[in-house]
């Protein structure tokens, strides 16, 4: 049974596409989807798809960011209902609560875990993952993810600008594991907060927020070299 995914979650896609030089409903087509399915904001389709679409939109048009790219066409919005329960949280801590409890909504696949920072008490960590066996490789879908945190978390604290600081660590690997891995969380986004800013109101928030990315994943990754990327 397919894992499926709310079609905003490619919003803006068409209009990037056709600025890079791409045939948007060819590429669709490749890959089992349509415009129509795309226009209708409550439809569902395969995530799987989705990260297929992300990445040979990225290889055939030479662009390695294209993941970036439609995060920045995209917003909060794309959640739905769970972008008003998140614009409405009193805190920043709350809002992030909410996001984790209720972003199966956009998808199940999707898990998006608060707690504390391990060997840092003072810090909250948000980390993001997906969930989907033998997922293939996903960087674009990692990078879309990831873009539209940074854009939610300065909605959150009100559009200061830096209201955190990030840095990435990425271990980039070709070779499949020799058992595959039961549960295919392939990307962990951790954005480590300040507890004193968790606890601030929401376009209130003034603190310090590490992302640290690790992603792994599966695959030949023959359209960029993420080995020593460095800072986002």
């Amino acid at each position: 049974m397919a894992i499926l995914l709310r079609s905003t979650g490619l919003a803006g896609y068409e209009n990037l596409a056709r600025s890079l030089g791409l045939d948007a409903r060819r590429e669709l087509k490749r890959v089992g989807l349509s415009a129509n399915m795309l226009a209708d904001p409550d439809a569902l389709i395969p995530y799987v798809a989705v990260v297929n679409l992300l990445e040979r939109s990225a290889q055939a048009s030479n662009c390695p960011d294209f993941g970036l790219r439609l995060s920045e066409l995209q917003g909060l919005d794309i959640l739905g209902p769970v972008a008003v329960l998140i614009r409405n949280a009193p805190t920043l801590g709350e809002a992030m609560q909410l996001a984790s409890q209720f972003v199966f909504v956009h998808s199940p696949a999707i898990q998006l875990d608060v707690g504390p920072a391990d060997g840092a008490p003072a810090f909250v960590d948000l980390s993001f993952g997906i969930n989907i066996p033998n997922l293939p490789p996903c960087a674009q879908t990692c990078e879309l993810a990831l873009g539209i945190i940074i854009q939610a978390l300065r909605l959150l604290g009100g559009g200061t600008s830096p209201p955190w600081s990030h840095s990435c660590r990425i271990a980039d690997t070709d070779r499949r594991p020799a058992i595959p891995e039961p549960m295919a969380v392939i990307a962990v986004l951790k954005i480590r907060t300040q507890q004193s800013g968790f606890r601030r109101p929401v376009f209130n928030v003034h603190c310090r927020t590490t992302i640290q990315c690790c992603w792994t994943w599966r695959g030949p990754t023959s359209s960029r070299n993420l080995a020593n990327r460095g800072s986002c």
